[in-house]
């Protein structure tokens, strides 16, 4: 699958490819197509791969598979992502909180080092 390409033009691809090599008189089990069709999707995809393996899906044909892929394609592209992001503290605002300096009694500059 090529990036910008929608599941269904994905799909209806993969669909004439294994017409055309049943034409020469290839047979494909059902279970083989959608192994291929599994390896040929995004990582992003891999969501759906997991909660179809882990629910036991039973699918007819390639098309109730497709189907689904594409209900399952519009509900991502509508959902919002949300990222955190954090900024890492640069070493030096590190070493002036470990390295404190103190007065002694009289005066002298004393090392406590915290930790």
């Amino acid at each position: 699958m090529t990036d910008g390409t929608t599941i269904l033009d994905h799909m209806m691809k993969l669909n004439k490819h294994f017409q055309d090599l049943e034409g020469f008189g290839t047979l494909f089990d059902l279970d083989f197509k959608i192994g291929i069709i599994f390896a040929s999707l995004f990582d992003a995809d891999g969501s759906f791969i997991m909660n179809y393996h882990m629910n036991k899906v039973v699918v007819k044909n390639v098309s109730e598979l497709t189907n689904m892929l594409v209900e399952a394609e519009s509900t991502l592209k509508n959902s919002k992502v949300v990222a955190l992001v954090t900024e890492k503290a640069s070493q030096s605002s590190k070493n002036k909180n470990k390295k404190r300096s103190k007065k002694g009694k009289k005066g002298k500059s004393i090392r406590v080092k915290k930790g």
